[in-house]
């Protein structure tokens, strides 16, 4: 309709004025000049942002189907089974009700590969359970899973992990990993049937080529195999997704071929690392897009709003050459999000210093004073940034695990303190990032409810108290945390080198 109304579609030489007009898909059609075929099915593959809803329409929310260009859209197109809200990854979006229906079936039991990232260290003993399967709620079994840890983050207190499940439950991952003690604090898709969205960016599509939707089609076949899918020369379709579908799991059927199924889809997916699951992001970011139904943004201070995380390593050690001890290099690492107190108390029990903690405080405060007033300065684009906010009406704050005097000190010396509506620290709430405490009490501050705003953090603890509180975040590199950009941006919903990656 839209294409219509801007004169853009021609039929047979003439542009179409009426859009309400039937057209004879055999005429010749086309649009923008370009001839155009008519496809009574259409099947696309999205990369799907957390906050937007797999739903064909909603009158509130925005929609997966929302996302498909108007070139592309079609009134009757819907995603092919769902992602929860928060939920990222891959899609299929199509208007195939037969082929989704058969696919989506308990008794197809399709492939899907999830990234999770989850609180706490899992240990392998925890996920036998997950791919024997068990019960994970009152009425609910799981069936056996693929699973295993990628990584652990144990000064994060985060695990990485892999699951491939064979069934579609509601909230089924979160469910699984909350049975063996474990909050899900970030979910990724990262395939459907065997068919992988890695390349696209968020919020991207393609559509499905040829092959794929073959291979698709060919899993609704009950005779089908994996030797006779014709998905060779599809280098995104996983042999995983492909046997485990392909040989049927099924609940009537006894353990030992479950069991089967599960090792025939072993190898494939053990042999998926973090390198194959890298989310990709654009260079630079529009404003316009950043900021979309935004009201506040709130920062995280050292390592994101301002170059200042090279002088704590220092402090550190000075602080402890005092009483004759030598600063451990993972010191700072583990320190990582807690507050002055919190990082006090650490002191106390790690190194048995017989010292207050406001004596530790205010020691660390009197030797990082001079450099807050006079040699910590802003990010790149950090005060064009700022100054783009305050013009748009967009509530700023700042939510740190610093002494609340350094970084009012440091704002006054780079001349942005007003354009700051809001400063909170965590000594001021009941813990550290990374629970949500500080970016809460920002936000009530500030008027605004947790889902319009937008976290700037350089570390994982702060993306995590972000998530926790319900709002977006934007992973901004640092070089004192290089080592878990991987985390970083596998945690994050936006993720850029500087401000200077915002395009206005």
């Amino acid at each position: 309709r839209a294409m219509v109304k801007k004169g853009r579609v021609s039929v047979n030489g003439e542009v179409l004025k009426d859009f309400s007009k039937k057209i004879d898909p055999s005429l010749d059609i086309s649009i923008d000049g370009k001839s155009v075929v008519y496809e009574e099915l259409s099947y696309y593959l999205l990369n799907k942002p957390a906050g937007v809803l797999s739903a064909a329409m909603d009158k509130k929310a925005v929609t997966v189907v929302d996302l498909i260009d108007d070139e592309n859209k079609r009134s009757d197109l819907f995603p092919m089974g769902r992602l929860d809200k928060d939920t990222e990854g891959t899609l299929v979006i199509t208007n195939d009700g037969e082929l989704s229906h058969a696919l989506l079936s308990p008794k197809k039991h399709i492939g899907k590969i999830y990234s999770v990232l989850v609180s706490g260290i899992v240990k392998d003993e925890e996920l036998l359970k997950i791919k024997s399967g068990f019960k994970i709620d009152d009425d609910i079994v799981s069936l056996p899973a693929n699973v295993r840890i990628l990584k652990t983050y144990p000064y994060s207190d985060v695990s990485w992990c892999l699951i491939e499940l064979f069934e579609g439950k509601f909230h089924e991952v979160k469910k699984i990993f909350a049975a063996i003690g474990h909050e899900v604090v970030h979910l990724r898709r990262y395939s459907f049937a065997g068919i992988s969205g890695t390349g696209l960016k968020t919020g991207e599509f393609r559509r499905l080529s040829d092959e794929e939707i073959g291979y698709l089609k060919s899993l609704n076949d009950e005779k089908a195999s994996s030797k006779n899918a014709s998905i060779e020369n599809v280098s995104s379709v996983k042999t995983s997704s492909e046997n485990a579908s392909s040989e049927k799991l099924s609940n009537e059927k006894g353990s030992a071929e479950k069991e089967n199924n599960i090792k025939i889809g072993a190898k494939a997916f053990s042999d998926l690392n973090i390198e194959d699951l890298g989310k990709s992001f654009y260079d630079t970011i529009s404003y316009d897009d950043l900021l979309k139904g935004i009201k506040a943004v709130i920062f995280d201070f050292d390592g994101t709003l301002a170059d200042s995380m090279w002088m704590w390593p220092s402090i550190d050690e000075d602080y402890l050459k005092k009483f004759g001890i030598e600063c451990p290099e993972t010191l700072h690492t583990e320190l990582e999000g807690k507050s002055p107190i919190e990082c006090a108390k650490y002191f106390q029990e790690k190194f048995n210093i017989n010292e207050s903690e406001e004596a530790m405080m205010d020691a660390w405060n009197d030797m990082a004073a001079y450099n807050y007033e006079h040699k910590v300065f802003l990010k790149p684009g950090i005060e064009s940034f700022l100054k783009k906010l305050k013009e748009n009406g967009i509530k700023i704050g700042i939510g740190s695990s610093n002494f609340k005097e350094l970084v009012v000190s440091a704002l006054k010396n780079n001349g942005v303190l007003e354009y700051i509506d809001s400063i909170h620290v965590s000594s001021e709430v009941a813990a550290g990032k990374p629970a949500p405490d500080i970016y809460k009490l920002t936000a009530e501050d500030l008027g605004v409810k947790p889902r319009e705003c937008l976290v700037f953090e350089d570390i994982v603890q702060g993306l995590l108290a972000g998530k926790r509180a319900g709002m977006k975040t934007v992973a901004v590199f640092d070089e004192c945390s290089s080592e878990k950009q991987e985390l970083n941006k596998e945690m994050c919903d936006y993720y850029i080198f500087d401000a200077t990656s915002i395009i206005y």
